[in-house]
């Protein structure tokens, strides 16, 4: 995803890539947020500025 936003004229570029997944039923925080992270790095991998779920 990518942003452009105008300021003092200058143009000020922005991008974000995210990692998202759901949380499970009786799973841990460190385990949903380990998918998370995998999943941001996946995405990174494949071209960045991009949003994959796991």
């Amino acid at each position: 995803m990518h942003l452009s936003i105008k300021h003092a004229e200058h143009d000020v570029n922005f991008t974000v890539s995210m990692g998202i997944t759901e949380y499970h039923n009786n799973d841990t925080l460190e385990n949903t947020m380990q998918r998370a992270d995998n999943t941001l790095y996946q995405e990174k991998d494949s071209g960045r500025n991009r949003v994959v779920s796991a």
